[in-house]
C-alpha cells in the first residue's frame, strides 16, 4: 500500500492495517484498488462497509444489464450498465457501432463487461461480451 501526502509529494509504503487505520482517521480519503482480477480472487477484495466507504476499483470485470445507450463520437457508443456488485457504471465502447458489436448492444441484454478507467473521475472503458440476449 502506498501512502501519498497532497502537499509534501511523499509516497511510503504501508501495510494493511495502517492503511485501514488511516482510512478510519480521514474523513475524505478514500481506498484506490489497482489489482487486477486474479489478485482479487486470491487475496480477496477489501471490506470498508464499517468506514461507510466504498473501495473505488480502476478495473474490474462483472455481469450486467445494458440500461442505456448513446452514441459516442463516430464510431463509439457510451453504455449504461447496472451491474450487482458495481451498481450503475458508464463506459465508452469503442467500435459499438459496428455491425459485430451494435447487434447485440441492445437494451435489457445481459453482457460481461471488461472495465478500464485511468481515474475515478473520468468515464472508463468497456469491452463486452454476449450472455444472454433478451
Amino acid at each position: 500500500m502506498r501512502n501519498v501526502n497532497d502537499g509534501k509529494k511523499n509516497i511510503q509504503s504501508i501495510n494493511s492495517k495502517q492503511c485501514f487505520e488511516r482510512l478510519s482517521e480521514e474523513s475524505g480519503s478514500h481506498l484506490v484498488d489497482v489489482r487486477t482480477k486474479p489478485e482479487w480472487l486470491f487475496v480477496g477484495m477489501p471490506d470498508l462497509q464499517s468506514l461507510h466507504k466504498k473501495t473505488i476499483c480502476i478495473s474490474w470485470q462483472d455481469e450486467g444489464f445494458i440500461i442505456s445507450k448513446k452514441k459516442f463520437r463516430e464510431n463509439a457508443i457510451i453504455l449504461e450498465i447496472f451491474t450487482s456488485q458495481f451498481g450503475k457504471v458508464s463506459g465508452i465502447v469503442y467500435g459499438g457501432t459496428s455491425r459485430k458489436i451494435k447487434n447485440y448492444l441492445q437494451l435489457i441484454n445481459k453482457i460481461f463487461i471488461v472495465y478500464n478507467s485511468k481515474s475515478e473521475n473520468r468515464i472508463g472503458y468497456f469491452k463486452t461480451e454476449l450472455i444472454d440476449a433478451i
